[in-house]
């Protein structure tokens, strides 16, 4: 009926219905109750009886919830007499399985068609209630299983189905649910200022709670949780290159160069990190993570240099140039000397870690230690192209990210 309707059929009227309640149900009265009274709303103009009728009942559901017993008892006169216009109540009858206090009160006041609705509810629970705990026991046992990308791109797959755009609706809902995965807990009122910064209190709030409605929609109604006001992560069974990067960083620090599981966990996690953090992402609060990464990053890099000069496997090493005329060698020179410049002028602890990098590739690991000179490091640089080109390799990578800023993708 939905896919008849049309897309906006859905935005505005099925989804709305769903949040509403939820959003009821969870405390947030003044919210859901003006998302169902909107759907109810579109949902009349389209005609749409049947929607509709299921629509006015958890809207009288929701008065009632809210202690409004004078309009709950409107709305569900209302939703009785559609049900007699359509020739059906099944959708109370399956609503009222949730709804007994408001069922029982159209009883006693009277309102036509409760008695055989609550009738119905009453054998549905009694017959059938070996098969509804069943299914529920079936569903409880169900354990969803999300794997999360952030580096490169982000991307979430459920239960091996990756989500695709038009399951997120759109680009921030995909955003908030990393911002939480990543900085969870935390208050709506923190998330609203980042996502939300201009808009009102109450622009804010119907934001967020639209957007975490669809969040759960594709990732789980269990992927985003909330206690005490904060918003995490649910407990379900994940995994997140993120977490997995950092935790192969950690412990491939714990080990000396010479160790062959040294150089194992640096290169998983080299191999690991497709690329920046959550390229798509526009605004400024993963710039922090982001710089963190990155800077792991080359420490991966860095440490499987030194793994190689401990092992002193160097086959691995970058082509190196090879310049063969004076044009060629003067402009060579000048790179040299460029890049002798540039690793001195590297904060610390990069310069110490770069001039130890190539002091030790440049004497085959029998370096005393000392901190060596600019003179040094340009002689070793221009006698060993192969060297040239792996420390420029690793000091590019480490450069470009440098040229970010808060105000562009983080």
């Amino acid at each position: 009926m939905a896919q008849e309707q049309g897309l906006d059929f859905e935005e505005y009227g099925l989804l709305p219905v769903a949040e509403g309640i939820a959003l009821v149900e969870g405390g947030e009265t003044e919210v859901g109750l003006r998302l169902l009274a909107d759907a109810v709303h579109f949902l009349e103009q389209r005609q749409a009886k049947r929607e509709l009728a299921r629509a006015r009942f958890l809207l009288a559901r929701a008065y009632l919830l809210a202690g409004d017993q004078l309009q709950a008892l409107a709305e569900l006169g209302r939703t009785m007499d559609l049900a007699k216009e359509i020739g059906t109540a099944q959708f109370a009858v399956v609503e009222g399985q949730y709804a007994g206090e408001l069922v029982e009160l159209g009883l006693a006041r009277g309102i036509p068609g409760c008695h055989d609705v609550a009738e119905r509810v009453q054998q549905l629970r009694t017959c059938g209630a070996k098969q509804i705990q069943g299914y529920a026991t079936e569903r409880e046992a169900t354990v969803h299983r999300l794997e999360l990308y952030a580096l490169g791109e982000g991307r979430v797959v459920r239960d091996g189905h990756p989500i695709s755009p038009p399951e997120w609706q759109a680009a921030m809902v995909k955003e908030l649910f990393f911002y939480i995965l990543m900085y969870g807990p935390s208050g709506r009122d923190a998330i609203g200022a980042i996502f939300w910064p201009d808009a009102s209190t109450k622009k804010m709030a119907d934001s967020f709670h639209s957007t975490l409605y669809r969040i759960r929609h594709a990732a789980g109604t269990d992927a985003v949780v909330e206690e005490g006001g904060q918003y995490r992560l649910g407990d379900v069974d994940y995994w997140f290159d993120v977490e997995e990067f950092e935790a192969l960083v950690e412990r491939a620090r714990l080990l000396p160069p010479q160790d062959w599981q040294a150089e194992d966990l640096w290169r998983r996690a080299v191999a690991l990190y497709r690329g920046d953090l959550l390229p798509e992402v526009e605004r400024v609060w993963c710039v922090p993570k982001w710089e963190t990464l990155h800077e792991m990053y080359i420490e991966a890099l860095v440490g499987i240099g030194q793994c190689y000069t401990a092992r002193r496997n160097f086959e691995e090493a970058i082509n190196s140039l090879s310049p063969t005329t004076k044009k060629e060698r003067n402009e060579m020179r000048d790179k040299v000397r460029s890049l002798a410049e540039t690793l001195f002028a590297l904060d610390e602890p990069w310069q110490g870690r770069f001039l130890d990098l190539v002091a030790n590739l440049a004497t085959n690991s029998v370096w005393d230690g000392r901190r060596p000179t600019r003179e040094e490091v340009t002689v070793w640089l221009s006698a060993d192209l192969n060297l040239y080109q792996e420390v420029k390799l690793l000091l590019d990578a480490w450069r470009r990210p440098k040229q970010r800023t808060l105000g562009e993708k983080c």
